[in-house]
């Protein structure tokens, strides 16, 4: 298995040690990571501190040789939020030999109803109005599509992930039909640029993955292909969290195999 989503230390929300990642997933089984910790102006409002990225990388070649023929290690990142400062994506590219490109939306969402948290899991959905929601969802995906649209990235990550808190969290229902247009106007969008989509498993636990089912198999019956899966594990323990539930689900999708990123180009990962 391969787990194509994971943050370290290097992250300002993990303090996990690359090396500790890598004996956990070698102890799960998997036979390669790529570690893809965070880039966006929320996480360095002080200006991107290209160092962390260059450090991050010179680790995985270190440890690339320690664990040479057990695991590989790849060399990612997770940028968010380009729409709001476009010069952090230029400058996280510039550090070279960069294997995957994660590229996602998180927070800094609004809406003119009321006033929101910056960060979506510090809202409580349940005291939101249906029309509340419905404009929040509509806000974040005209901020996707152009994200989709623009960004530099090889895989576009947890394309609903609003509703990790809205649905999965506060179980505030969201009908498909509310964000049906937008979703596949940004799966046009990846297919046409030839992106992956990723296959999120964080809240597997919880039978909730980001796409669901039934988004999933609108991907594959537009003629979506490129396909990835990533834990968002923030802790080593968390490595393989839902990789086989995943896996499951793009088999039952119609999916006959999932990719990883190497020197950003896609490669088979498994035969589903």
């Amino acid at each position: 298995m391969v787990n194509s989503h994971i943050h370290s230390k290097y992250s300002v929300d993990s303090t996990e040690e690359i090396d500790d990642i890598c004996k956990e997933a070698i102890n799960k089984g998997l036979t390669a990571i790529a570690i893809t910790d965070h880039v966006c102006f929320w996480h360095h409002p002080n200006g991107l501190k290209t160092k962390d990225l260059i450090d991050c990388k010179n680790e995985i070649l270190t440890l690339n040789k320690k664990y040479n023929g057990k695991l590989k290690i790849l060399f990612g990142m997770e940028i968010s939020e380009y729409h709001f400062n476009p010069s952090y994506e230029k400058q996280a590219l510039s550090v070279g030999d960069i294997d995957v490109v994660l590229s996602s939306l998180h927070d800094d969402i609004t809406i003119s109803s009321r006033k929101l948290e910056r960060r979506l899991c510090n809202n409580d959905f349940k005291t939101f109005s249906k029309e509340q929601i419905v404009e929040l969802i509509k806000n974040y995906y005209k901020i996707l599509i152009d994200i989709a649209k623009n960004s530099d990235y090889d895989v576009l990550a947890h394309l609903t992930y609003p509703l990790r808190y809205i649905t999965c969290r506060d179980k505030v229902k969201v009908d498909f039909k509310t964000i049906e247009k937008e979703i596949k106007d940004i799966l046009q969008i990846i297919i046409k640029r030839s992106k992956a989509l990723e296959l999120n498993t964080s809240n597997a636990g919880s039978g909730f993955f980001m796409p669901n089912e039934e988004i999933l198999k609108l991907y594959r019956e537009m003629g979506g292909e490129l396909i990835n899966l990533g834990s968002d594990a923030h802790v080593c323990q968390k490595v393989d969290l839902g990789l086989k539930e995943g896996k499951e689900l793009l088999k039952k999708c119609g999916f006959t195999k999932y990719y990883y990123y190497e020197n950003r180009k896609p490669i088979i990962a498994e035969e589903l």
